[in-house]
């Protein structure tokens, strides 16, 4: 398999730098020069005979490093029994290398950040789907007086689609593009407004998974209560307009028949309640309805209206200083990501489990259910051929702390996913080496 000799040399090096938090140092004479752990560069002196040590958390930048291999039984996501193409094999190693780097700057109250990572995954016999993946986001968390805080953000993403994600089988790379602000402020002792909007978009370059590409607008708005520290109640409507910029130049063949639209409307009526039963146990959970207009064409052809329940319960529990628990179920109605069609209505159950081992090995292990069905919402017009999937995805992963800033992490997940009776299978396995300056 093809490797990174460099990249792996230097996380070996970086990891030569580093001791554990907590170390005994001992005090060195007069005038001398410290290095450790935290050292960036040539070592500082101590002046005055006290140690200096510069840590990475006063470094204008950070700078991350990951590397990992690994094999994939289903590259492509084929069905069970469908052959691959010429020239491509079912199962195949890889590997992923991703550099990354973060800053941060304050001016005032004010905090600027910019974040960044890019990747290459390189196969040893597919060579024909080598892909590379980014996502970068820049923007300013800012406070106005002590009543008003909030965000802006841009970000933009490239990625492959996983088998849980694939529309049908094949490489699908994603790219996305959002603006968004979110605003919170006070005008009470317990009582607070939410005005958030913000702009999205979703390529996909497989052709199938093409006609789901969309252009998104969305403005929410609410109140919040929180009495407390530990209960937060919150009432909020979100219109969302979605506009699926494919299926227009796609309308000769014949979209409206199936029952796909080029335009979706969607406003969400929710209430959101978060609870901290104790150092424990923590609860958050949304109840709501969705209302969705589709439009299968210019305004005189009319559109169709439907109602979508929506819901979502999250539990954590602290079992044990060692031992987590993390439980989710929930409905949500919203753009197809997995199916073909103009809404994407999933259910999704999840168990997970965290258990640390020693202070430096940590073990977790986990289930997931989905089923996404995707709703036309129109009253005429056949199903699309991939409107319906169900996955289940395990896991089992262990994490060891070599130092502080660099660990090694060995995974195995196995995923069984079915879309209109058709089955697909993938096991993948996979050992990591990651700095990660704190």
């Amino acid at each position: 398999m093809r490797g990174h000799p460099l990249i792996s040399a230097g996380l070996v090096i970086l990891s030569g730098f580093t001791v554990a938090l907590g170390e005994d140092l001992s005090k060195p004479e007069a005038g001398a020069l410290i290095a450790n752990d935290y050292t960036i560069g040539s070592p500082i002196l101590a002046p005055q005979g006290n140690p200096y040590y510069f840590n990475w958390s006063d470094a204008p930048f950070r700078i991350t490093l990951s590397q990992s291999a690994g094999y994939n039984s289903n590259v492509l996501g084929l069905f069970n029994g469908q052959a691959p193409p010429p020239g491509i094999v079912r199962g195949d190693m890889f590997s992923t290398t991703t550099v990354g780097a973060s800053t941060k700057l304050w001016v005032g109250p004010q905090q600027f950040f910019v974040d960044g990572n890019y990747g290459f995954t390189r196969y040893r016999t597919d060579v024909a789907l080598n892909t590379d993946q980014y996502n970068f986001d820049a923007g300013v968390n800012w406070q106005l007086t002590s009543r008003c805080s909030g965000s802006l953000v841009s970000s933009a993403s490239q990625r492959q689609s996983t088998i849980e994600e694939l529309v049908a089988p094949g490489i699908n790379t994603i790219n996305s593009f959002s603006l968004n602000e979110t605003s919170k402020c006070l005008i009470s002792g317990y009582i607070s407004t939410i005005l958030d909007s913000g702009w999205s978009s979703a390529q996909n370059t497989q052709a199938v998974a093409a006609l789901d590409n969309y252009n998104a607008v969305f403005v929410r708005a609410g109140l919040e209560y929180a009495a407390s520290n530990v209960d937060t109640l919150r009432a909020v409507i979100r219109f969302t307009e979605s506009d699926f910029t494919d299926r227009v130049s796609s309308s000769a063949l014949g979209l409206s028949d199936i029952g796909l639209a080029n335009k979706v409307d969607q406003v969400n009526y929710q209430l959101e309640y978060s609870r901290i039963f104790s150092p424990k146990l923590s609860f958050d959970g949304t109840a709501g309805i969705a209302q969705i207009v589709t439009f299968a064409g210019p305004p005189s052809t009319g559109s169709a209206v439907q109602w979508a329940p929506s819901y979502s319960a999250s539990l954590h529990w602290q079992w044990s200083p060692k031992l987590s628990l993390s439980l989710m179920s929930a409905r949500a109605a919203g753009a197809p990501t997995s199916v073909l069609a103009n809404v994407e209505i999933s259910d999704t159950q999840s168990l997970a489990l965290n258990y640390q081992l020693t202070p430096k090995i940590s073990l977790q292990t986990g289930v997931t259910y989905s089923a996404s069905n995707g709703s036309t919402g129109l009253v005429s017009g056949q199903a699309a051929p991939f409107e319906s999937a169900k996955a289940v995805t395990a896991f089992g992963r262990a994490s060891y702390a070599i130092t502080p800033f660099l660990s090694a992490t060995a995974s195995i997940q196995h995923s069984d996913r079915s879309t209109e009776g058709l089955e697909a299978r993938s096991d993948l396995f996979l050992i990591g080496l990651s700095y990660q300056p704190m």
